[in-house]
C-alpha cells in the first residue's frame, strides 16, 4: 500500500468518515455560522469602513444604515450593493409611474410599504413632487433607526393588518419586493389594507412574482 493509500485508510477511520464531519460534530452550529459570516463579510467591512466612519461625522440627510441592517435587507452589508439596488428599484418605480399616465404633481403624500431601513426611500425622497414620505415595516429595529436618522414618518407594524394609518390618507404607495414574500391570503389582506389607506383613485405600484412562478 502506498503512503497515500495509508493516509486515506486512516482518514476513513475517523468518526463520521471525514474531518468535515468531525468539525461539524465538535463545533456548535452558531459558531460555524459566525465563522462563515466573518469570512464572507470581513473583506466587505474592510472596504466600507472608511465610508461608514465618514458618514457618522458628516451626517447626510439620508445616511446609509449600519452594516447589520444593510445585510438584513440584501444578504450583504456592502454599501455599493445597498445603494445600487435601492436606486435601481426607485428608477423602475419611477418608470412605472410614468407609464401609468397619472400626473405625478398630484401625488404629494407617499407610502413606502415595507420600507426596511430606507434602501428605496432615500432615493424616492429626492423626487421633486414628493412632499411627504411615510414608511411602514415589521422590522422594528430598522424603523427605530429610520426615526433617528432619516426625515419622514416611519412606523412599525404587525405582520398582519390592520395598521394604525388613517383611511384615504395617501396619494400613492409602492411595495417593492414585499408581495413576492407573502402567500396569497396574506397578500390579499395587505392589498385590502393598502386600498383602505389610499385616497379614492390613489396609485399603488408593486412588484409581483411572474405568472409562471409557483
Amino acid at each position: 500500500m502506498t503512503r497515500k493509500g495509508v493516509s486515506a485508510a486512516r482518514d476513513s477511520n475517523l468518526p463520521g468518515g471525514t474531518w468535515k464531519t468531525v468539525f461539524r460534530r465538535l463545533v456548535p452550529v452558531e459558531w460555524r455560522r459566525r465563522v462563515r459570516l466573518a469570512v464572507r463579510e470581513g473583506p466587505v467591512r474592510a472596504i466600507d469602513l472608511a465610508a461608514d466612519i465618514r458618514e457618522t461625522l458628516v451626517r447626510p440627510r439620508f445616511p446609509l444604515p449600519p452594516p447589520r441592517l444593510r445585510r438584513r435587507v440584501g444578504g450583504t452589508s456592502a454599501r455599493r450593493a445597498f445603494e445600487r439596488i435601492g436606486l435601481s428599484a426607485a428608477e423602475e418605480t419611477r418608470r412605472a409611474l410614468e407609464r401609468s399616465g397619472v400626473d405625478a404633481i398630484q401625488l404629494e403624500r407617499w407610502l413606502d410599504f415595507g420600507c426596511g431601513s430606507g434602501r428605496m426611500a432615500r432615493h424616492v425622497a429626492a423626487w421633486p413632487f414628493v412632499r411627504e414620505l411615510w414608511g411602514v415595516d415589521v422590522d422594528g429595529e430598522a424603523i427605530d433607526w429610520m426615526r433617528r436618522h432619516c426625515p419622514g414618518h416611519w412606523s412599525s407594524i404587525d405582520p398582519s393588518p390592520p395598521t394604525a394609518l388613517a383611511s384615504e390618507f395617501f396619494d400613492a404607495a409602492y411595495a417593492i419586493s414585499v408581495f413576492t414574500h407573502l402567500d396569497e391570503p396574506a397578500g390579499n389582506a395587505w392589498l385590502a389594507e393598502i386600498h383602505r389607506v389610499l385616497k379614492p383613485g390613489g396609485l399603488l405600484i408593486a412588484s409581483t412574482s411572474a405568472p409562471d412562478t409557483s
